[in-house]
């Protein structure tokens, strides 16, 4: 905003049509129509098997990563998170009764994770790994060679992996979302934002993709009817502009 970058003309209008529509609530899941765009959005980045009860939507990424958190945590959790990482990640983990244990991204090696040095943090109270892809704040987009490797790890240790793909839109991987896996396993949660790519952060909307059963789960942390019916109705026109 600062810096001139205006929302699409799309979005401004759906927000001013739908104005004198929201009388109702929405779905405690999300507004259908919206989830029916992010599912058309995910099958048309090759993401064919999700479905629509693979998605929530949330008031921000913000809230879903606090839901995350708050939904797989138990006291004295541990939960890998890198270093450095978007401080909401170490505090909604701390906020939960967690303990953020941080890997070392190495600032010599393109500011990777460190695979070794995550491996020799993993212990019996080792809960979750938190891979933020691309990277805020070092800007570092993951390779999938790097990625395969920790979803291996967390396969092997029986740990879940949360992916924070909140700006994967403005790379040349977004074929390469784990959304696609997420619904296939129990033991993977993927968020994303419409906030960036879309210049709406005022707005309010992410979503969240993860097998229907860790959804079920994890919606339990936030009140019914969490996200504004405006902002949905933005959410589904932004999936609509050809970007």
């Amino acid at each position: 905003a600062p810096f001139g970058f205006k929302a699409p003309k799309e979005i401004e209008e759906a927000i001013g049509n739908n104005a004198a529509i929201t009388e109702g609530y929405s779905d405690s899941k999300g507004l259908v129509s919206a989830r029916e765009a992010i599912l058309k959005y995910c099958q048309s980045k090759n993401m064919p098997n999700v479905s629509i009860d693979d998605i929530y939507t949330g008031n921000g990424v913000s809230e879903l990563i606090t839901m995350s958190m708050n939904g797989l945590l138990n006291y004295g959790d541990e939960v890998l998170v890198p270093m450095p990482d978007y401080p909401l990640w170490t505090a909604s983990v701390t906020l939960a009764g967690g303990k953020a244990v941080h890997y070392r991204c190495d600032d010599k090696q393109n500011w990777y994770p460190d695979i070794k040095d995550m491996e020799s943090k993993i212990t019996p109270k080792t809960k979750a790994i938190v891979v933020i892809n691309p990277n805020n704040p070092t800007g570092v987009c993951i390779s999938f060679d790097i990625i395969s490797q920790i979803v291996f790890l967390c396969c092997e240790h029986r740990i879940t992996l949360v992916i924070d793909e909140c700006f994967i839109e403005f790379t040349k991987r977004q074929n390469e979302s784990l959304i696609k896996t997420a619904i296939h396993s129990q033991y993977l949660i993927v968020v994303r934002a419409f906030t960036k790519i879309y210049g709406i952060p005022g707005v309010r909307l992410g979503y969240l993709a993860a097998s229907e059963k860790m959804v079920e789960c994890l919606k339990r942390q936030l009140p019914e009817w969490n996200v504004s019916l405006l902002a949905q109705y933005a959410g589904a026109a932004a999936l609509q502009e050809d970007k």
